[in-house]
């Protein structure tokens, strides 16, 4: 069902209210995702330290995970820009 088909009346809060819900709960997947995914390449990295891989791995896997607090940096700060408008 289309959002636009209840912008007044009786239903109009509750339809935006459940569209709210829905975002905030796919939001919540994907950070949860994004998390495991960071805690993920740091127990890689730490595993390639512990076991003496060579400096270009090493460094590779530091910047998979520089990446990817980059992306959760800025997915964070679009966010809270939201929120604000």
């Amino acid at each position: 069902m289309n959002r636009a088909n209840f912008t007044c009346g009786p239903f109009a809060s509750s339809s935006a209210d459940a569209q709210n819900f829905t975002y905030s709960l796919y939001y919540s997947h994907l950070f949860q995702e994004s998390l495991d995914a960071q805690i993920k390449m740091r127990d890689e990295l730490n595993t390639a330290i512990a076991g003496g891989a060579d400096k270009e791995t090493i460094d590779s896997k530091q910047k998979q995970i520089d990446y990817l607090e980059s992306l959760f940096n800025l997915s964070m700060t679009i966010t809270i820009d939201d929120e604000l408008h």
